[in-house]
């Protein structure tokens, strides 16, 4: 699989001709490959299935014969001679009765999904265009690993990185190429609408950071040197940081990546991290006075002046003001302590990672238990470190993945870890897959690659969480929505009706989900709402007769406000007279629709 870097490279006000992007990227390649070549050899070869690793593989990777996990409806047997075995219940059964083995654990299936958002580039012609999906990461659950929803947003958009805002109310989606920045309307477990927002003068959208007060958010344009500065209410652009490094080479920016703020001391810090073009690595991050964004100072990392570090992430401690930065071409890992007598940061280098072969450090996280994670893409680790004191992180273990390892999440009962393996696409770094770490053991038990086979090259991933669906679902549908689904024999088409925009989804047996976004019409909303009486709608019973019983299509309307949420299910026969009306106005239009004519909206 070839590298698509060189596609990140946007027309801009620095412009500079085709063939001196590829000049540059061919320089920046051939120091990428020697680096890459040293520690990895060879591109890895790919299996595409998504299930948990079978008990035999479980304990090969460390995991004990007590604690191998089965897949959904099965029993986890012991036998007599300590291994572990996934059987049918009706089998476990039968097997202790003959003294075979003893049972341990059932896993029954587990009707809830665990839906994360991932970010995804085309890899195959048949699908045209980048976009975000919704996967189920329940590793218990029928559907686990399953594209739940699949919305393609267009041709070379490159979406790149799904961030909430403080109270998780907001879900905004960088790019590095197409709008460079959208907002994500979520309803219902499903992606109900994607708004491009403007950016002014950015140039490749990469990382974003909010204010605790919710009234700002920031947004690093590695590609135009600048932050952009937007009103959280708004989400219109209100300022730009920019510092040349000409008019000041003590503080100025530059290829802006990484982000993050600590407002008790006032400051933030951006990585600078290499040109969108791969021809420029630097080894440097800017200090900036958060209240102002002014610049004030820039600060080298670099263990070595012979190779530059390309700073790429930053985090902040949440209760010390002190941040992390992973040094990405130089397997560095650094802390940066506040000093108040000076009030400036004193750097010092706390780990490399080559000593232990591990190299292309990305993501920083801080899991669950409040230790530091930190993804290496080479070889595919994720590095655990204690934060017992919080200037001195001391490396406890390294956690399996694979290579590419990048951005980490963890699970809500803090069992599972799980690390989504891509790196722009490059080779080498580019496993595509999504990795589930027990952290218990430390030992993978689960690989997802259904993506790949679907010509998806997952470039992040994050949960899609209760607190933003509640709240962003219904903001721009005068706080209702009313929808209508159709499902039959694998099957489904939904209409989801609110007072501006009308959102058709039809999910086939197979192939890739459509996604229609039709207007509203006013007279059209109001003829809708005013086709049922709430109250009669909430008396219904959840389900009429028995729909789908005997293989027929199943109908089923939800209505829902801030306040309630109800679906009835029922057959197309069934004889309803408190929603006759209502039935009546949907028919009438979805005929008007006609979304055989209609042109893909989403």
């Amino acid at each position: 699989m070839k590298s698509n870097v060189s596609k990140i490279m946007p027309k801009c006000r620095t412009c500079v001709g085709k063939s001196v992007i590829k000049r540059n990227f061919a320089h920046f390649s051939l120091f990428f490959m020697i680096l890459l070549i040293a520690s990895v050899g060879i591109t890895p070869t790919l299996s595409y299935s998504a299930s948990l690793d079978s008990p035999r593989k479980q304990m090969q990777n460390g995991i004990e014969s007590e604690a191998v996990i089965c897949n959904p409806g099965l029993t986890l047997m012991i036998q007599n001679d300590a291994d572990a075995v996934c059987v049918t219940s009706s089998t476990a059964q039968k097997l202790s009765a003959s003294n075979w083995g003893t049972i341990q654990k059932e896993f029954p299936v587990d009707s809830d999904q665990k839906m994360a958002l991932i970010n995804y580039r085309s890899i195959d012609e048949s699908r045209q265009k980048d976009g975000l999906a919704i996967i189920d990461l329940n590793p218990h659950s029928e559907t686990f690993g399953d594209v739940l929803q699949d919305v393609p947003i267009g041709e070379g958009v490159l979406m790149h990185h799904p961030f909430y805002n403080s109270d998780k109310s907001k879900l905004y989606n960088t790019s590095l190429m197409g709008e460079k920045l959208y907002r994500i309307n979520l309803h219902d477990n499903k992606i109900l609408d994607v708004i491009p927002l403007d950016t002014g003068s950015c140039v490749v959208g990469e990382d974003m950071i909010f204010s605790k007060d919710g009234e700002r958010f920031y947004l690093t344009c590695m590609g135009s040197n600048n932050i952009m500065v937007f009103d959280a209410e708004t989400d219109q652009l209100i300022g730009e940081i920019f510092a040349g490094q000409n008019e000041n080479p003590n503080a100025f920016t530059k290829y802006p990546h990484g982000i993050s703020a600590d407002e008790n001391i006032d400051r933030m810090i951006v990585t600078q991290t290499v040109s969108p073009a791969l021809d420029d690595p630097q080894s440097s991050v800017s200090v900036i006075e958060f209240s102002t964004g002014k610049v004030l100072s820039t600060i080298e990392l670099t263990k070595s002046h012979d190779i530059p570090s390309a700073p790429v992430e930053v985090l902040f401690h949440p209760d010390y003001s002190v941040a992390y930065v992973s040094g990405m071409l130089d397997g560095t890992i650094w802390v940066l302590e506040w000093d108040e007598n000076t009030e400036s940061f004193i750097p010092t280098l706390v780990d490399d990672g080559t000593k232990r072969e591990h190299s292309w450090p990305l993501d920083l996280n801080i899991g669950p238990n409040g230790n530091l994670f930190v993804s290496f893409a080479v070889p595919g680790v994720v590095n655990e470190y204690s934060l017992k004191t919080p200037q001195q992180p001391e490396l406890l273990r390294t956690l399996p993945a694979m290579p590419g390892a990048h951005h980490t999440l963890f699970s809500e009962d803090r069992k599972y870890m799980y690390v989504q393996n891509n790196l722009l696409d490059l080779d080498g770094l580019n496993s595509g897959t999504i990795s589930v770490v027990d952290l218990t053991s430390g030992n993978q038990i689960a690989t997802i690659n259904d993506m790949l086979d679907n010509g998806m090259m997952i470039e992040s991933i994050d949960w899609i969480y209760e607190e933003s669906l509640a709240r962003v679902a219904l903001e721009h549908s005068n706080s209702m929505a009313i929808s209508w689904e159709w499902s039959a024999w694998g099957f489904s088409k939904t209409y989801t009706f609110s007072d501006d925009k009308i959102i058709y989804s039809e999910k086939p047996f197979e192939g890739q989900e459509k996604n229609l976004s039709i207007p509203m019409t006013q007279e059209t909303w109001e003829t809708l709402t005013g086709s049922f009486d709430f109250d009669k709608f909430n008396s219904l019973q959840d389900r009429i007769g028995c729909p789908g019983c005997a293989d027929n299509a199943v109908i089923t309307i939800k209505i829902s406000d801030s306040a309630n949420s109800k679906s009835i299910s029922f057959e197309p026969e069934d004889n309803i007279p408190e929603i006759k009306t209502l039935r009546e106005s949907i028919d009438d239009i979805i005929k008007k629709i006609n979304v055989e004519e209609k042109q893909p909206g989403l």
